[in-house]
This record gives C-alpha cells, sequence and structure tokens, in this order.
C-alpha cells in the first residue's frame, strides 16, 4: 500500500545492496590472558534474524513525521520465535542459545579489576561479607521515542545524524 508523502521504506536489502554492513563500534578490549572481545555483527537494521526486542527492522523516510509514523504502524513483520536465554547468568551456561550468530558463548570478555593484591587483603580481613546482586541489564536507553534527524551533505556525500540517546556509538 502506497502513502502519499512516503519517500522510502528501507530494510536489510536495501542497506546491504548498497554496501552498509557492520556497525559494530567496540574499544579493542583484552581480556583474560589476552583474549579479544568478541564483537558480533549489528547491523543496522535486522535481516533474517532480530536478536533483541526493538531491534530495528526497517526504516521509513517520510516528508513529515506524522507521515512516517503512519507508515511505520503499517509495517509486518512475521517473526518465528527461536530458542532465547533471556537470563543473563543462563545465557552464559553451556549449551544456552547463542545470541549473535556466529559466536559459540554469549560471554564477550571475560575482564580482570583489581586492584592491589586482592587474595591478601582478604586473607587479612577481619570480616568477610558475601552477597548475591542482581543488576538490571542498563545499556543505551533512549529518553525520547526512537527517532532521528539526518542531514544529508551533497559535497561530502555523507550524514549527520542527530539521536537522543546516552550510547557512545
Amino acid at each position: 500500500m502506497a502513502i502519499k508523502g512516503v519517500v522510502a521504506v528501507i530494510t536489510a536489502e536495501d542497506l546491504k545492496a548498497a554496501n552498509v554492513g557492520n556497525l559494530s563500534m567496540h574499544a579493542p578490549v583484552v581480556g583474560r590472558g589476552g583474549a579479544k572481545m568478541i564483537v558480533p555483527v549489528r547491523p543496522a537494521l535486522a535481516g533474517d534474524r532480530t536478536r533483541h526486542i526493538g531491534e530495528p527492522v526497517a526504516m521509513v523516510v517520510a516528508e513529515s513525521r506524522h507521515i512516517a509514523e503512519d507508515a511505520a504502524a503499517l509495517v509486518e513483520i512475521d517473526y518465528e520465535p527461536l530458542p532465547a536465554a533471556s537470563d543473563c547468568l543462563k545465557a552464559l551456561e553451556p549449551g544456552a542459545p547463542a545470541a549473535h550468530l556466529g559466536t559459540s558463548t554469549n560471554l564477550a570478555a571475560r575482564i580482570p579489576f583489581s586492584h592491589g593484591d586482592n587474595d591478601a587483603a582478604f586473607a587479612k580481613a577481619a570480616h568477610i561479607f558475601k552477597e548475591h546482586l542482581h543488576t538490571h541489564r542498563g545499556g543505551p536507553f533512549f529518553m525520547e521515542c526512537r527517532g532521528l534527524v539526518a542531514q544529508f551533505d551533497a559535497v561530502s556525500e555523507s550524514f549527520t545524524i542527530y539521536i537522543s540517546s546516552q550510547g557512545a556509538h
């Protein structure tokens, strides 16, 4: 169905045809024993498989925000549920479904954090208190709706994108 004012509806296949690839941008983190951090492919738009709720699957470009919202509401995706590990600790267990294709684990890296001789400090401690704490999974949460504004520069053939996100990338 065509909606007047919709300029384009872009999918993962469109980005692939335009040679827009992996958007993963992580610092070169080195874990225990010099192991490199696992950096899975993170496409701008999910194609045949999504990895989490809210992962973008299409982008609507329109003459106004209201037209884009109306068109986006008409996007239909036929999902087939796959095995998932929604609990962070269970996702680390052997045999847990991998969130990203091509990875053998859901653990990106084991990074040791310590200051001084921890074993000696605990050996000398008068009291040791142990507790298991549950903390939510944090992330770059948008303060407003998940929208953005992009400005194209014809001279450099590039975009400047403004987005309300607390994420570094």
